[in-house]
């Protein structure tokens, strides 16, 4: 699915009932252009649920790559989970407590823009890399101090990222690649097709490569850029 509607589309076209014989064309484009805005910016926008293996840093935090994270399904450590690929990985007796042993910081009540996830369990000395934090030797959980467990895809997060409602300033900048795109095709531009009984066919592979193109390269696309540069993920 695109991050803005025809609807949408056709309305700030201001084209009305004349733009439905472009409806194939303009999917098309919405698709190349949201497809376009994601690889620009290193992200996927709509929500949806991830798994992501972790490799335990000995810190409090970890950062999810997906965001905004908007809840957490599960947390399980596994000092032989090998990002799933190790014998049994994961089981259930491995899932921690969310509020006791973990939490996620939230911007607002919704979701967290930053993403991370706080290690709020576990115990000190020399059990704190255990795969329970200490807790399965009978010691007592410390509030203060505690670790994600040191470890080679031993941390594994189902959760849940995206928005729910894309933003406006995100469908406008999908809006106005889409736009110019659809402008600059017939002149050779963005927009490759092959006219066949006289209806277009469109190749979404190469509409996103040009568009991903355009929005690095072309003037024009400055205010794309500048409404994107907030969304734009630097650390891969």
């Amino acid at each position: 699915m695109g991050l803005i509607s025809l609807a949408e589309v056709k309305t700030r076209l201001g084209g009305g009932d004349t733009l439905d014989a472009e409806e194939d064309k303009l999917l098309a484009l919405i698709e190349a252009a949201s497809a376009a805005v994601e690889t620009f910016c290193h992200r996927k926008f709509e929500s949806a649920s991830y798994t992501e293996y972790l490799d335990g840093n000995g810190r409090s935090d970890l950062v999810l790559r997906n965001r905004p994270v908007l809840n957490i399904a599960s947390v399980r450590i596994d000092p032989t989970g090998a990002y799933g690929d190790g014998p049994n990985a994961f089981p259930a007796d491995t899932e921690l407590t969310g509020g006791v042993d973990y939490v996620l910081p939230r911007s607002d009540s919704t979701h967290s823009r930053s993403g991370l996830l706080k290690r709020i369990g576990g115990s000190f000395g020399g059990f704190f890399n255990s795969p329970y934090g200490g807790r399965s030797f009978g010691l007592t959980p410390m509030r203060s101090g505690a670790t994600w467990p040191l470890g080679v895809g031993n941390i594994r997060v189902v959760y849940t990222a995206g928005y729910g409602e894309i933003p406006e300033d995100l469908k406008q900048a999908v809006f106005t690649l889409l736009a110019w795109m659809r402008r600059s095709g017939p002149l050779g531009g963005a927009t490759l097709t092959t006219e066949t009984l006289g209806e277009y066919s469109y190749t979404v592979g190469q509409l996103t490569n040009a568009a991903t193109s355009a929005l690095s390269t072309v003037g024009e696309m400055g205010s794309v850029r500048q409404l994107l540069a907030s969304y734009k993920e630097f650390n891969l």
